[in-house]
């Protein structure tokens, strides 16, 4: 039950990295970059509520360029389907095809009430901040403040830390556990006589990953485009949980005890119903399987080292002045030190043990405080209230998210 939890916790925290996508899709000034996860549900409507504030925004030309819903529809949707899917057959199994599934929904559904939850909080604070000339947070109306802003206006400086380490070890833990998918696919289809095959693997990968981890990111989506900010991450979110859905339930059918724990391994040996010699086709399509997480490393990888080297460039703003070239610097700390665990420590459940704790503060208790916190200084409802706004909701996924933190945290020590 302890390694089911840890692989439904780590995937949830997926989503959580890919709301940075339609974060960095509204917000055009590449300046920040201080918590790009969980505020992307506060910036997913800018342009709606920015309608509902007290000032009047500037006009903005809609047909700014940027890339459109579709596209950003599929760089969500390869946010969030990452290491953590090869995992979530394996729990389904272990916890039970029934009742793996519900939790799984059930997470799912959890996940877009605190994208709620942030964004109504973020309403509250600018609708109490609009009149104060002093605030720092309308100096653009479409300049949304940070969570960590927010942890910091409703939680005080503590919460502000946990949340921002929080994040980080999320980010990092995804970039180790995307590099040992890389290395470990990549060497089992290596001959065993091959010296520093790991180290080789790794200096290769981080060849091509490291140098895409320094460039940024797309265009912003499209002004006009912005209203639909919500449904493009609504429906990203329900294409991902019916497709770990679909992969979990037929491999459980299929493979049942025998699955394996990461599920491409399962076909490393598959025979592809062929009695005899296995022809040349079907090898080709088992290595295709086996090595497909590693090719889809190659185009998440610099997604996150972006977002984690500019969360680290904004936590030093102010304090190593004599660095030069800042951002790059903290884009190279981000990007290469997995590469070199990854070769170290090969267990990919290790990270994934380790990322589903963050996540789960990240994903469930943060936005949960938040919406506590904020709604008992101004209870006023939003355009974003609802009927899950209300405390009973709140302390229900607190205590949810504490039992699978307790869970989650027991499971590393039982491992240790």
């Amino acid at each position: 039950m302890y390694e089911d939890d840890a692989a439904t916790s780590h995937d949830r925290s997926k989503d959580e990295m890919a709301k940075l996508l339609v974060a960095a899709s509204l917000n055009e000034e590449v300046e920040i970059g201080e918590t790009r996860s969980t505020r992307a549900a506060h910036q997913l409507m800018s342009y709606s509520l920015s309608r509902s504030l007290s000032f009047n925004p500037v006009d903005i030309d809609p047909s700014a360029s940027g890339y459109t819903p579709l596209v950003a529809y599929s760089f969500t949707v390869n946010y969030i389907l990452g290491v953590g899917s090869l995992g979530v057959p394996y729990a389904l199994y272990k916890a039970g095809v029934v009742f793996g599934s519900i939790l799984l929904i059930l997470v799912s559904f959890i996940s877009y009430v605190t994208v709620m939850w942030v964004s109504e909080a973020t309403a509250r604070v600018r609708d109490m901040d609009a009149k104060n000339s002093k605030t720092k947070l309308l100096r653009d109306p479409f300049h949304f403040p940070e969570v960590t802003t927010l942890c910091d206006r409703f939680m005080g400086v503590v919460g502000a830390a946990l949340y921002q380490v929080s994040l980080l070890g999320l980010m990092y833990g995804g970039l180790l556990g995307y590099s040992q998918v890389f290395v470990n696919s990549v060497v089992s289809q290596l001959p065993s006589t091959l010296a520093c095959s790991s180290t080789l693997v790794a200096v290769v990968f981080g060849l091509v990953v490291v140098p895409l981890s320094c460039v940024g990111l797309l265009a912003p989506l499209a002004r006009k485009d912005q209203p639909k900010a919500p449904s493009i991450f609504g429906y990203a979110l329900l294409t991902t949980t019916c497709f770990y859905l679909a992969l979990s339930l037929s491999c459980c059918y299929y493979f049942g005890p025998k699955i394996s724990s990461s599920v491409n391994l399962n076909w490393a040996s598959f025979s592809w119903g062929i009695d005899g010699d296995i022809p040349i086709w079907a090898k080709f399509l088992s290595l295709l399987v086996v090595l497909f997480p590693a090719l889809d490393t190659l185009s998440v990888f610099p997604l996150i080292a972006i977002t984690l080297g500019d969360n680290l460039a904004a936590s030093l703003k102010g304090r190593v002045v004599w660095l030069n070239h800042k951002r790059l610097v903290c884009r190279l700390i981000a990007s290469i030190p997995p590469l070199i665990v990854a070769v170290l420590v090969t267990d990919l459940s290790v990270t994934l043990q380790f990322s589903g704790i963050f996540g789960l503060y990240v994903a469930f208790i943060t936005p949960a405080l938040l919406q506590l916190f904020s709604q008992r200084e101004d209870p006023r409802p939003n355009v974003y209230s609802g009927r899950f706004s209300s405390e009973g909701y709140i302390f229900a996924v607190l205590g949810f998210g504490g039992v699978a933190l307790i869970i989650a945290i027991v499971q590393v020590v039982y491992n240790a």
